[in-house]
C-alpha cells in the first residue's frame, strides 16, 4: 500500500483539468482520459470467457437475473463459459451504474448464440462475444435510469462494425458518468453538477444518492447547472457510487447521471486520473495497512479472518501452519472480488484462484506436507473493498 498521502482537508488541492470551473469545495467536468480500471477489467473478462465459449451443441435457454450468480451446474465448458460471459455482462452493466429488473435469457444451437431480455425479443449471433455486446446495448437500451442521449450513443456505437463489449463499454461510461472525484468518508461536499435541462419549477431539481448518502441541500442555479451539499458518512463502503439528478416530476428519467469515488484517504493521482479532490469538512487520516504484503511479516490464519484490501495493488498475506501431511482448503467470502494465491515457505506459488468460490470469491484447495504455507489476498482487478478469509486442514 503506498503512503505518499494527500491531507486533502488540510491543503484543499484541485487537480489541474483543462475546461473546468472549480468552486470552493472543487469541481471537475468528466475527464475522458479516466477510464475505470474495473470497467475495463470486466468487459476483458467477457471478451475473454466469450472467445472460451465457442461451441456446436445446443444449450436450453438459460435465464440471467441481475447481481445473482447464474447456475451453470451440469453444463459443458464451452457452455458455462458462455453463460458466464453473459452474467459479466450484467456485471459490467452494473458497474457503468445502471440496475434492472430485467431478466436475460440466452441459448445455443449449433454454434449460433441467442441472447435478449424478457419481454424484448432477441437476436441470433455467429459468436458470443457479438451477443455480449448486444446484451449490454439492449440492458443500456431498457434502463429507466438512463437518458435517451446515453441510448442514442450507445446504439450508434453497437451498429458500427467491429464495435464489441470494450467498445460498447468505454462509450457507455463516457456518456454515463459526467462528473469523477475523489471524496473522503466522514465528510460532507458540495458537487456543482453540470448538464443541459434542469428546470426551477415546481420544487426544482431533485438529487438521487445511493445507500447511507445523506444530500443536505440542492440550489437550482440555472438551467446547466445545480449545486448538491451531500454527507459521505465514515460507515459507507469505499468504491465508485452514481448519483442522479432529476427535475421534481419527472422520476423516471434523469437529467443526467454524476459519480464520485469515495475512499478512505486522498493520495496523489497520477496524470491519467486528472480530477478533482473535494476536500469537504472532515479530517483526512491515512489508513494503516490491516495485514502486511509479506511472508516475513505475515498475519498468521486458523480458521478465518477478515481483511480490507485498502488500495488498488494492496495484498495482505497470512502464514498457515500445517503440522500434519493434510488437504490445505482456503477460501474467501464477502462482496470483495479477490483472488487467492497459495505460496510454500520458499515462495513458489502451489495454487492460485480467481472465481472457483461462491460468485466471485476464491476457493482453493491443495494437499500438502508439514511446514508453513502462505496465501496471498488481493483485489482481482485493481479495486479495494473488504473480505472474509477462510483455511481448514483435513
Amino acid at each position: 500500500m503506498r503512503h505518499a498521502l494527500i491531507a486533502a482537508a488540510a491543503l484543499g488541492i484541485l487537480m489541474a483539468i483543462p475546461a473546468v470551473s472549480a468552486d470552493a469545495a472543487g469541481v471537475a467536468r468528466y475527464d475522458s482520459a479516466v477510464y475505470s480500471n474495473y470497467v475495463r477489467q470486466l468487459a476483458g473478462e467477457v471478451d475473454s470467457l466469450s472467445r472460451s465459449a465457442t461451441g456446436d451443441g445446443s444449450l436450453v435457454p438459460q435465464f440471467l437475473e441481475f447481481g445473482q450468480a447464474p447456475g451453470t451446474a451440469g453444463l459443458a465448458a464451452a457452455d458455462q463459459a458462455l453463460v458466464r460471459a453473459m452474467a459479466r455482462t450484467y456485471d459490467l452493466f452494473r458497474a457503468l451504474g445502471g440496475s434492472t429488473d430485467r431478466r436475460g435469457v440466452v441459448e445455443r444451437d449449433g454454434g449460433r448464440v441467442y441472447v435478449g431480455l424478457d419481454g424484448e425479443g432477441g437476436r441470433w449471433f455467429a459468436d458470443s462475444a457479438a451477443a455480449a455486446a448486444f446484451l449490454l446495448s439492449e440492458l443500456v437500451e431498457n434502463s429507466a435510469e438512463i437518458p435517451d442521449s446515453v441510448r442514442d450513443t450507445v446504439a450508434e456505437a453497437i451498429a458500427s462494425p467491429g464495435c464489441g463489449v470494450s467498445c460498447v463499454a468505454e462509450v457507455a461510461y463516457r456518456e454515463l458518468i459526467k462528473l469523477v472525484a475523489f471524496v473522503p468518508r466522514g465528510t460532507t461536499v458540495t458537487l456543482t453538477l453540470a448538464a443541459a435541462g434542469y428546470s426551477g419549477d415546481a420544487g426544482g431539481p431533485v438529487v438521487e444518492v445511493p445507500g447511507d448518502l445523506i444530500v443536505r441541500t440542492v440550489t437550482y442555479v440555472d438551467a446547466s447547472t445545480i449545486r448538491a451539499e451531500i454527507t459521505i458518512p465514515g460507515s459507507v463502503p469505499t468504491g465508485r457510487v452514481v448519483l442522479s439528478a432529476f427535475n421534481a416530476g419527472q422520476a423516471f428519467r434523469p437529467v443526467e447521471n454524476f459519480a464520485i469515488e469515495i475512499v478512505d484517504v486522498v493520495e496523489r493521482l497520477d496524470t491519467e486520473q486528472s480530477v478533482a479532490v473535494l476536500a469537504g469538512t472532515g479530517t483526512i487520516e491515512p489508513v494503516i495497512d490491516d495485514h502486511a504484503a509479506d511472508a516475513a511479516n505475515a498475519t498468521g490464519l486458523s480458521g478465518s479472518a477478515t481483511g480490507r484490501i485498502e488500495s488498488s495493488g494492496d495484498v495482505d498475506t497470512f502464514r498457515i501452519q500445517v503440522d500434519a501431511p493434510a488437504t490445505l482448503s482456503i477460501s474467501t467470502s464477502g462482496s470483495a472480488d479477490v483472488r487467492l494465491t497459495l505460496r510454500d515457505g520458499e515462495g513458489n506459488i502451489l495454487a492460485a484462484d480467481d472465481d472457483s468460490g461462491t460468485w466471485y470469491n476464491a476457493s482453493l484447495s491443495r494437499v500438502v506436507a508439514v511446514g508453513a504455507y502462505y496465501v496471498d489476498v488481493a483485489h482481482c482487478c485493481g479495486g479495494t473493498g473488504t473480505y472474509t478469509v477462510s483455511a481448514a486442514q483435513q
